[in-house]
């Protein structure tokens, strides 16, 4: 018996001794998207009549180049062309990417003398002793209009106020390609705001 248990403690000796440790390193890579905040139509009150407003905005739309399509009575609807990249980028927010990266390494240990030597063995095989993760990258990335195919659509309504007109202009934005997955492009309301300025002055001409 004393023989036996001198046997059995030697075998969990040498079981000890060539008990071998790998570990295994990788990295992972977390990208969270957030969209831009979106902008109200950008509103303001005329002191002229909604046919006026709608022909002066219709020949400005026309002038860009619109491309005019049915809306219904007192709206304007226009795909419009961007006069110039300042204009596109200044008109336009897409949000942002928040960028992750972790290197997470882990240890593991086997106590088979069969995974003796061979890596991916001990790491199949044995049990996890340790890790330790590291932050290499975290930074946030807004997203550049001049990388996308952004077509604008331009929606104006008119409604009456009884010698003064309500205006309501607002953007509706198609972004192509659409990468990292749902971007969604919103405006600024700087071309709103550039086509109510030019409704303003037409008052004055």
């Amino acid at each position: 018996m004393i023989r036996e248990f001198r046997l059995l403690l030697l075998l969990g000796l040498l079981s000890g001794a060539l008990g071998c440790t790998a570990t295994r390193t990788r990295e992972f890579t977390r990208e969270t998207y957030t969209p831009a905040r979106e902008v109200a139509p950008v509103v303001r009150v005329f002191a002229a009549e909604p046919s006026g407003l709608r022909e002066a905005l219709g020949d400005e739309l026309s002038r860009r180049g619109a491309a005019f399509e049915e809306a219904g009575p007192g709206e304007l609807l226009a795909i419009v062309p961007w006069a110039h990249a300042a204009e596109k980028a200044a008109s336009l927010a897409l949000g942002e990417v928040r960028i992750v990266v972790t290197q997470t390494e882990r240890a593991y240990r086997s106590w088979s003398p069969l995974d003796l030597g061979c890596t991916s063995c001990v790491v199949r095989n044995g049990s996890l002793i340790g890790q330790e993760t590291q932050l290499l990258q975290d930074e946030t990335q807004h997203l550049d209009p001049a990388r996308y195919r952004i077509e604008a659509k331009v929606r104006a309504r008119f409604e009456d106020m009884g010698g003064r007109t309500r205006v309501a202009v607002w953007l509706r934005l198609d972004v192509e390609p659409s990468v990292p997955p749902g971007v969604l492009a919103h405006s600024t309301g700087y071309l709103e705001n550039e086509l109510l300025a030019t409704l303003q002055a037409a008052q004055f001409r």
